[in-house]
């Protein structure tokens, strides 16, 4: 299940990780699956660059075509900004080395992402008023 991860970085002393791999193929466990449809509904409410994906996004732990179609996308033009991210087309667990290597993972995109959009929702994810219960539940 989702879960609040602590680091070792001053710059992002915590993320929020997945348990299990999201995306086709993948356990598809429904707080991880949660936790990515969150943050990616959010970063697509002020995309800033990034042009918005086909489809509508529900957050409702299910990962559908909708949420595979969001996970690509973000991928993708994550990667045509010149960030180190592998178009895979799933979120698998990160590390806690945020951004020091040459691969960096979807999950930490995302979170990098929703913080830079969201500052107080990232530090209050657990209390977000328009996140899912059970997503909250598990952050909390």
């Amino acid at each position: 299940m989702a879960y609040k991860e602590t680091t070792d970085d001053p710059g992002f002393p915590y993320f929020y990780n997945v348990h299990m791999s999201v995306g086709r193929g993948c356990p598809n466990m429904v707080e991880d699956v949660l936790l990515v449809q969150y943050l990616l509904y959010k970063i697509y409410q002020n995309p800033g660059s990034l042009p918005v994906p086909r489809g509508q996004m529900v957050v409702d732990g299910i990962c559908g075509p909708v949420t595979l179609n969001w996970i690509l996308s973000f991928q993708k033009h994550t990667r045509a900004l010149g960030r180190p991210i592998f178009p895979d087309g799933r979120v698998d667990p990160g590390q806690e080395i945020v951004g020091k290597h040459n691969h960096q993972f979807t999950i930490i995109e995302l979170n990098g992402s929703f913080k830079k959009r969201e500052p107080f929702l990232f530090a209050n994810l657990a209390s977000a008023p328009d996140a899912p219960p059970r997503l909250t539940a598990v952050l909390a």
